[in-house]
């Protein structure tokens, strides 16, 4: 298994992966393994294969989870083995299509307050105040900053693109007045962690927002991941067209981007069904 772990990461190298991404195609890879008792890829087929992927859909794991693991060996068989007849044959994991939570902006603002822990909770506001995704905060550096601009510099995002985004004057004195508490070099990271070079983990910050809405008794489903969310509607329905928002937020396609209308109370409210017409000088263009 060595050999052929060593052979994926290789592949996945050359073909540009995210150290996320190689991290977890490697720890799926090892899961089906051990499913398996331990046989190597190479002397399964299908049927492993497919004993597998039920097993984690009975386990109640979200669609982005048996996506990870339907890639992982389409890129295993597909890829690294050569087995691209196989490969073809892993579905990709489909599920109904859910509307993301939105939280409203009293919701969003008592949330933000009610995080005791400073570092988490500037980061979190960061997330929202910029539509950041969590892991893009996290890896900002002070450097990556720039406040005569009025900007901030993604590195690497989603499918390591670059892009920069607004930083606000609001959110701009926030991170001035944690830079000033933790005073960290142009280079560290904005966010450090407990030990050098290393910054907060993900799993503190969402430890520390789970800890919030409970304390505020938000019902919603609330994640850092839903502060994007937040962020994106409350753009849109504060003017922003859906271009800009797809920019800023880094999607690659203008249809994930259009979601937002379906969940901007604003967009939704201020349409008029054609009953609302009939009968009007506005309905003639219904004849």
């Amino acid at each position: 298994m060595k050999r052929l772990q060593d052979k994926m990461l290789r592949d996945m190298v050359l073909r540009g992966y995210s150290e996320e991404s190689k991290h977890k195609y490697i720890d799926c890879c090892r899961k089906f393994v051990t499913f398996s008792g331990g046989r190597p890829p190479a002397s399964m087929g299908w049927e492993e294969i497919a004993h597998f992927l039920e097993a984690q859909t009975k386990r109640g794991l979200s669609r982005s989870y048996l996506g990870i693991f339907a890639s992982a060996l389409k890129f295993l068989y597909g890829v690294t083995l050569g087995r691209t007849e196989l490969a073809e044959r892993i579905p990709v994991a489909r599920g109904p299509h859910k509307l993301p939570d939105v939280l409203s902006g009293t919701e969003t603002l008592q949330l933000l307050e009610s995080i005791p822990q400073p570092s988490c909770r500037v980061a979190l506001t960061l997330a929202y105040a910029c539509g950041l995704r969590i892991g893009e905060v996290l890896k900002l550096r002070v450097a990556d900053v720039d406040g005569a601009r009025a900007l901030i510099h993604v590195r690497q995002g989603k499918n390591r693109k670059d892009r920069f985004v607004p930083v606000g004057p609001k959110i701009l004195e926030v991170l001035r007045q944690h830079w000033r508490v933790r005073r960290p070099a142009s280079n560290d990271y904005l966010f450090g962690g407990r030990r050098a070079g290393t910054h907060l983990s993900h799993d503190a910050v969402a430890k520390a927002l789970a800890a919030a809405a409970r304390s505020c008794g938000l019902t919603k489903h609330v994640s850092p991941h839903v502060l994007r969310h937040t962020f994106a509607t409350h753009l849109l329905e504060a003017g922003a067209d859906l271009r800009t928002l797809q920019v800023v937020l880094g999607h690659s396609s203008i249809r994930t981007t259009i979601r937002y209308l379906h969940v901007s109370r604003k967009q939704v409210a201020s349409l008029q069904g054609p009953f609302e017409l009939l009968g009007t000088e506005a309905g003639q263009v219904l004849d």
